[in-house]
């Protein structure tokens, strides 16, 4: 049996949600959905200051998963697709 990408991008997405951490390379470097939390919270706070937010077009309907949120493509693929963006983001915040 073969999945379709939509199916795959939820999978990732609610894997990393329900275990709170995923390997993403062998030599053992993790994601972990606290960081999208974290990333989301400073976001907020900086956008009270800021005319411009990091990541625009995430909310916390992205983070804050429900039933119907969980079977939400959209959703799933626009938190994956800003995950480098984040990442990015995060590290230069901690670096400083």
């Amino acid at each position: 049996m073969f999945s379709d990408a939509p199916h795959l991008i939820k999978n990732v997405r609610n894997r990393l949600l329900n275990k709170k951490s995923l390997k993403v390379s062998p030599d053992g470097q993790y994601i972990r959905w606290s960081y999208y939390q974290d990333v989301y919270d400073n976001d907020c706070k900086r956008s009270f200051d800021s005319p411009t937010r990091v990541c625009p077009k995430i909310t916390l309907r992205h983070l804050d998963v429900d039933g119907f949120s969980k079977m939400n493509v959209k959703l799933a693929t626009q938190v994956l697709e800003e995950n480098l963006i984040w990442l990015n983001c995060w590290e230069e915040q901690v670096e400083n």
